[in-house]
């Protein structure tokens, strides 16, 4: 499967969104549980759009970036 430019735009965006929300979690000393919660919840803020795309890809490479949190 090769994906297409609007589904590596959104898979870019949410990695970059879950950084950003750990790093802001980090500055704001919260535990490291609630670290990692916030870069799950980056993620998966834009799930919706995948509901709307169908894009296995992009599910199957969030499962591999969510798979040791589980």
């Amino acid at each position: 499967y090769k994906m297409n430019r609007e589904e590596k735009d959104l898979y870019r965006h949410s990695i970059m969104v879950s950084m950003y929300a750990q790093l802001l979690a980090k500055w704001l000393e919260l535990p490291v549980d609630e670290v990692e919660l916030a870069g799950i919840a980056g993620l998966l803020h834009d799930v919706g759009l995948l509901i709307c795309h169908n894009q296995k890809f992009f599910l199957y490479q969030m499962f591999l970036a969510l798979h040791h949190y589980i």
